[in-house]
């Protein structure tokens, strides 16, 4: 009889009481940090933490903080559903999660890991405060494909290159997904504040909670990935999969997508899996170097002397440049929080050839407006579309506002959905409408600079501005 009790003592001393930090990754489908802890018998409690400037990031768009909140009440539902509650804590995460597993007794702490420079500092703190108190610290790799030191270069420094990066990623593919647990020992805390449940669902892409953006995604597979590779170009058609908010929220498996994708085996599935690897790459990049938030990737183009034109960088921010393509890009953007792949490399490439604009303030200005604002892959793309990046794009090539709007909306479906001042002009003109005449425009209703602006800059004249701007730096470089 004593031997029983001891033994039954021991057994409740040494059971471990674990505790789930969510943060980005919104989601119990394959995720570790949730998975691994419950696979081991521990009681488990989840929370989140009210803390703003973690949720938003740096920016001020009033949608990506709904998108948020909605997508953490659908996680709650979704814990609801198997009989776990989501808690909420207010305040400083570096005080408060201590202060919890303290005062409840856990013995661990489990998140999902971050690689943004801040997120990297506070769980830094984090982890300290914690491990203070003799409690376990478990980091998982679940916002990415793989973490961000899985992969060095032959000569042991992180890739620059993404082609090699993605060669050393399809021969090392991630492990299979793995389904949510449906039972689980829960820890019910006496603690008033309990994230409220909200039902998921919604059929536009950017409706929250997993089962959501699952459903979504597989519509996108039923009727566009195969043909991905030739429709991720075109702006009017829903050629993409428009999961990054998604990506970004972690309410979606990478590792899913990529093995649904590579089961697929089509060229346009491919095609996809190569996009989601590009985002692990600018991840890698970002952990790497967070100086690329501020500094190019590239020391030297840090010599480059912007000209920063307030009105001309106004008339950017708000479609008003006179520019078709580029305008109706900022208006999709303004207006939903979400802008199309080869829109965003058009109008990157606008504000920085054309109006000799410095990349970071347009990446700061997408960022606050974007649903995905993703710091690594928005760095990133800037960088590489202001040719100071890695892969950039070749500082002599400049993108050509009318030719890409000839090439991916050449019948003008995507402009005349976002400036329908331009709605009878006809096709030729659509990307240069002031190439038309004054009785031509009279004729379709369209008066310059006044239903719609003129060409704050011309092209050409830009582009061979553009073009010395960079030279010069190279020239200076060669004489050193």
């Amino acid at each position: 009889m004593f031997i029983t009790r001891f033994f039954v003592l021991e057994v409740i001393h040494t059971m471990s009481r674990s505790l789930i930090w969510f943060r980005r990754s919104l989601r119990l489908d394959d995720l570790q940090a949730f998975r691994l802890p419950v696979e081991r018998g521990d009681e488990i409690a989840c929370i989140v933490i009210r803390d703003s400037s973690f949720r938003i990031g740096p920016g001020t768009f009033a949608d990506r903080t709904k998108m948020y909140d909605d997508a953490v009440a659908s996680l709650a539902g979704d814990l609801a559903k198997i009989g776990g509650k989501l808690y909420l804590l207010d305040g400083n995460p570096e005080e408060e999660v201590p202060i919890f597993l303290s005062q409840n007794n856990f013995t661990d702490l489990w998140f999902a890991e971050e690689i943004e420079p801040s997120g990297i500092s506070r769980d830094r703190m984090v982890r300290t405060n914690v491990e203070a108190l003799g409690i376990c610290v478990h980091a998982t790799n679940d916002q990415y494909l793989y973490p961000p030191t899985a992969f060095v270069t032959g000569t042991g420094k992180p890739y620059s290159v993404f082609t090699p990066f993605k060669k050393r990623c399809l021969s090392q593919i991630p492990g299979q997904p793995v389904d949510a647990p449906k039972t689980v020992k829960w820890i019910n805390i006496n603690k008033p504040s309990v994230f409220p449940v909200i039902p998921s669902g919604g059929d536009t892409f950017c409706a929250v909670g997993t089962a959501s953006a699952y459903r979504h995604f597989s519509e996108f597979c039923a009727s566009d990935i195969d043909d991905y590779a030739e429709k991720r170009d075109i702006p009017a058609d829903r050629g993409t999969s428009r999961l990054s908010p998604h990506l970004h929220f972690g309410v979606v498996s990478p590792r899913r997508l990529l093995h649904i994708a590579l089961g697929a085996g089509s060229n346009g599935a491919l095609t996809y899996a190569s996009e989601l690897i590009w985002r692990d790459f600018y991840a890698q990049v970002l952990y790497h170097r967070p100086d690329t938030v501020t500094s190019s990737f590239q020391p030297q183009w840090d010599q480059l002397v912007w000209e920063d034109n307030a009105d001309l960088i106004d008339a950017w921010m708000n479609g008003r440049t006179g520019y078709p393509i580029v305008d109706a890009a900022m208006r999709q953007l303004n207006t939903t929080g979400w802008m199309h792949n080869r829109l965003r490399m058009i109008v990157a490439s606008f504000l920085t050839k054309d109006l000799l604009v410095d990349w970071r303030i347009g990446e700061t200005y997408f960022r606050s407006r974007l649903l995905d604002g993703d710091l690594a892959s928005n760095v990133g793309g800037w960088q590489w579309a202001a040719s100071t990046g890695t892969d950039a794009q070749p500082w002599f090539r400049v993108f050509n506002p009318i030719t890409q709007g000839d090439k991916f909306d050449p019948d003008g479906r995507f402009v005349r959905a976002w400036l329908p001042e331009l709605k009878n002009v006809p096709d030729k003109f659509i990307h240069a409408p002031w190439q038309m005449t004054y009785s031509e425009s009279r004729w379709v209703g369209l008066r310059f600079d006044l239903d719609y602006p003129s060409p704050i800059v011309d092209h050409g004249v830009q582009r061979a501005r553009a073009l010395e701007m960079f030279k010069k730096v190279t020239s200076t470089r060669e004489t050193l």
